[in-house]
C-alpha cells in the first residue's frame, strides 16, 4: 500500500475487497464526477465489472440464474444506448460502470 491508499501494484488477489473501492473512489472527485484518466489506475469499466462480479458473487435471482446477468445486461444496454446518443468515450465509459454497479451497495 501506498501513502495515500491502494495502488494497482498493491490490489492483487488477496486484496481485492479493500483495495477495489478505495481505487475506485480515488477516480471520482468530491462532487462524483470522473475526473481525467490517470494511467496510474486501471480502466473505469473492467474494474467497476470486477467490482459488480466480486458484490454479487454467489447471488441468484429469483429464477435461479446468477445474479450477475442482470447488471450484465444492464450495462450492454447502457453500452448501447451512449453510443446512440453519440456521448463521449469517457461519458460513455461512466455510464458502463454506473451500469454496471447499480445494484452494489
Amino acid at each position: 500500500m501506498s501513502e495515500r491508499g491502494c495502488t494497482v501494484e498493491d490490489d492483487d488477489d488477496d486484496h481485492t475487497d479493500d483495495c477495489r473501492p478505495r481505487l475506485l473512489s480515488s477516480m471520482l472527485n468530491p462532487r462524483g464526477a470522473i475526473t481525467e484518466k490517470n494511467e496510474d489506475f486501471p480502466e473505469l469499466v473492467p474494474l467497476a465489472e470486477e467490482l459488480a462480479v466480486a458484490a454479487h458473487r454467489g447471488q441468484v435471482d429469483k429464477a435461479g440464474s446468477d445474479y450477475i446477468d442482470h447488471p450484465r445486461r444492464v450495462a450492454a444496454n447502457a453500452r448501447v444506448l451512449a453510443e446512440r446518443a453519440g456521448m463521449p468515450n469517457e461519458a460513455a465509459d461512466a455510464v458502463n460502470a454506473a451500469a454496471w454497479l447499480h445494484d452494489v451497495v
